[in-house]
């Protein structure tokens, strides 16, 4: 989950912020219309993921103390993949409104 975490995070410091400060620094938006709903949508995408897998790292927690017998019959690697991926899955599909002019 945090490799995870901080792939949603480095890409939101690393693909979006520079946009962003870019355009603060200038008063208005100094790119393409295409890139604004890019910057959108990834920026969207990166900050659901990052609170999705902050979810899916306090459930993992939870597990962990309220039932650390079964744990690790409960957190199989595979269901962790799964959570991660329906996490960006998630996050993704929400973010989808600025590529279709929402």
């Amino acid at each position: 989950f945090m490799v995870a975490l901080a792939c949603a995070d480095l890409g939101l410091g690393l693909l979006v912020l520079p946009l962003s400060v870019r355009t603060s620094l200038a008063g208005h938006w100094v790119y393409p219309e295409s890139v604004c709903q890019y910057c959108g949508f990834l920026g969207t995408t990166f900050m659901v993921a990052s609170v999705l897998l902050l979810f899916d790292l306090s459930v993992d927690r939870y597990i962990s103390i309220a039932k650390p017998i079964e744990y690790n019959n409960i957190m199989t690697g595979n269901k962790c993949k799964v959570m991660i991926f329906a996490s960006w899955t998630v996050a993704a599909i929400y973010s989808a409104g600025p590529l279709y002019g929402w």
